[in-house]
C-alpha cells in the first residue's frame, strides 16, 4: 500500500514567520487549506507514491527520531490529510 497526493489539486509554497507554509485548493468545490510544520514535510515526500514504511524511514533519517517514535504522529497526519481529501492511499 502506499499513499499518494489526490489528483486535481493545486497548491502553492510559501514561508511565514512560523517557517514553510503550503496552502492547497481542492476543486470543483475550491477548498483552501493550510498545512505547517510536519505536514508540509510529508505533503513534500509524496510527490510520488510512498510506503508509510519508506516516508517514516525517511523522516526518521532527516530528524534522527525513530521510526516508532514517529509514527502516531505520522499516521496521524495521513489520516487527518486523506479525511480532507488531500491524500488517497492505494493498494
Amino acid at each position: 500500500m502506499s499513499w499518494h497526493r489526490t489528483p486535481g489539486l493545486a497548491w502553492t509554497d510559501g514561508r511565514d514567520e512560523d517557517g514553510v507554509v503550503l496552502r492547497i485548493a481542492t476543486f470543483p468545490d475550491t477548498r483552501v487549506y493550510t498545512l505547517t510544520g510536519g505536514a508540509t514535510l510529508i505533503w513534500g515526500l509524496l510527490a510520488e507514491p510512498t510506503s508509510r514504511d519508506d516516508l517514516l524511514d525517511t523522516i526518521a533519517e532527516q530528524s534522527s527520531v525513530s521510526p516508532d517514535d514517529l509514527a502516531g504522529e505520522v499516521d496521524s497526519c495521513l489520516s487527518e490529510l486523506a479525511g480532507l481529501g488531500l491524500l488517497m492511499e492505494s493498494r
